[in-house]
């Protein structure tokens, strides 16, 4: 192919701080262009057994060879494609503690053929496959002689232990560790001493493999306290992972057949779970095909959905973030889930449904699936009591029409004991007014699996409530309006 011009390209980082190359973006997939004089070098160590088994554990970027011209440069590689980028800001301290681990296993192996790398900061890794921290800088790999080897300890110590150990022993400073570490560049040892009163040293000026170990060994011992939240048992090992795509077309739970039968329709190549908790439905998308970004601000649960991924039997697209979904989007797909979320940013946080409508259709660039609780916090009943009179499912749909070019109301069989939830599917992502969006009414039938089940509605008329029992007629008791029903099949 002809020579890519690079004034043409989308440049990654800081020129001249990469002492091998430049990394560039093209056709979503990430490049390094190496500087002529590099060629021999790079050559040589991607030739390397070491750095071979470094790419196939997954603490290495996977890179090869490519066919890209870039003029003035000497040859060009291909990296592994990280589908979405997530820096400490928004890692949980779990993958923060094995970002460290990775870093300094790399090190470790490294020293044995006389390299390291040149510098130990968070921008270096990333989340691979099942959330593994990667490391993504080739170019930070060198010989021990053209560097200060103690200068990447003091990095990982700043980067990574001073924060880490500001999370273990002070849980309520997690996001200000967090923030600390990637906006300031880490906490220097005076102000980790001025903050603590402490002092990590780990540094053996002689002889760094053993500063590596013994950080290594700190980490290794390492424990987070517990965070009691509301939601930090909320998803089960064995419900998160108990993902049989024909069990869940034929089970009594329509609510995740229907989710199941959205990812099937649209197939999509990226989703965003929002408050993902444990990572259910995050895990499913990824199953299904989809590089998913699973996100949720309770720490607690976020921890738990990456230990999920990290013992998850087969590889998974899934990346893991801790962030406020009502903040600015950090990654965008083009399906959104918004599950089991909406009432708690209405009720308990006071947001309107417009500027949560606004911000779920600001992640996706197709569809959202969102769900509406006509009972609000309460399962059977509502709760807080009475509900607020702008909380009401026409309220919620009129706050999605200006996003969308079609909504579809879903409704699905539950038990009595279960709690009232209605799906709402949005796509044909637009900027209209709202005035052409189509709106329908979708029903999931009653199976073998649910044939005692209920439904529950909410009468498009009269805006009443009414339950439905097996073999009943289809009608509300307050307008006797008959719906007229679309058939949603799962």
């Amino acid at each position: 192919m002809a020579s890519l011009k690079p004034k043409d390209l989308k440049w990654i980082g800081t020129r001249f701080l990469d002492p091998i190359g430049r990394v560039f973006a093209h056709e979503g997939e990430y490049y390094r262009a190496i500087y002529p004089n590099q060629v021999p070098y790079v050559n040589q160590l991607l030739g390397m057994d070491v750095i071979k088994s470094l790419m196939i554990e997954g603490l290495l970027v996977e890179t090869r060879s490519s066919k890209l011209e870039v003029e003035g440069y000497g040859m060009v590689l291909k990296h592994q494609t990280i589908p979405y980028i997530t820096y400490a800001e928004v890692w949980n301290r779990k993958l923060f503690r094995d970002a460290a681990l990775c870093g300094i296993d790399l090190n470790l192996a490294l020293l044995e053929h006389g390299l390291g790398t040149i510098d130990f900061h968070t921008n270096n890794i990333l989340q691979g496959q099942n959330c593994q921290p990667v490391w993504i800088d080739l170019g930070s790999i060198s010989p021990l002689n053209a560097f200060d080897i103690n200068g990447p300890v003091t990095e990982l110590t700043n980067n990574f232990l001073h924060p880490l150990f500001l999370m273990s022993q002070r849980k309520h400073l997690t996001h200000i560790a967090r923030f600390l570490a990637y906006q300031l560049g880490g906490i220097t040892a005076e102000q980790f001493r001025d903050l603590t009163g402490a002092t990590l040293e780990f540094a053996d000026k002689s002889n760094p493999r053993n500063s590596y170990l013994a950080a290594r060994e700190w980490l290794e011992s390492l424990e987070f306290p517990k965070l009691s939240t509301m939601w930090d048992e909320y998803q089960a090992v064995e419900y998160v992972h108990d993902l049989d795509r024909e069990s869940m077309r034929t089970s009594y739970d329509k609510r995740t057949a229907v989710i199941h039968k959205v990812l099937e329709e649209y197939k999509p190549q990226r989703v965003v779970d929002l408050s993902c908790n444990a990572g259910r439905f995050s895990f499913l998308a990824a199953t299904m095909g989809a590089d998913t970004y699973a996100v949720d601000l309770d720490e607690e649960a976020v921890d738990r959905m990456y230990d999920y991924a990290r013992e998850f039997p087969n590889p998974l697209s899934v990346t893991a973030a801790v962030h406020d979904v009502m903040k600015a989007p950090r990654a965008v797909g083009d399906l959104v889930l918004g599950l089991a979320l909406t009432h708690h940013l209405s009720l308990s946080q006071h947001h309107r449904f417009e500027n949560i409508a606004e911000r779920f259709a600001a992640y996706t660039t197709n569809v959202l699936l969102t769900e509406f609780m006509p009972y609000g916090l309460g399962s059977t009943k509502p709760h807080p009591d009475p509900l607020p009179a702008g909380y009401a499912l026409q309220k919620f749909v009129e706050a999605h029409r200006p996003h969308f070019g079609q909504l579809e109301i879903i409704y699905f069989p539950s038990t009595l004991a279960g709690s009232f939830r209605i799906l709402v599917l949005c796509s044909k992502r637009s900027m209209s007014s709202g005035a052409d969006t189509q709106i329908k009414i979708s029903l999931v039938e009653r199976d073998k699996a649910t044939e005692t089940f209920i439904y529950r509605f909410i009468c498009p008329s009269c805006q009443q409530l009414f339950v439905n029992n097996p073999g009943e007629t289809i009608q509300c008791p307050h307008c006797q309006t008959t719906p007229n029903f679309t058939a949603f099949k799962v």
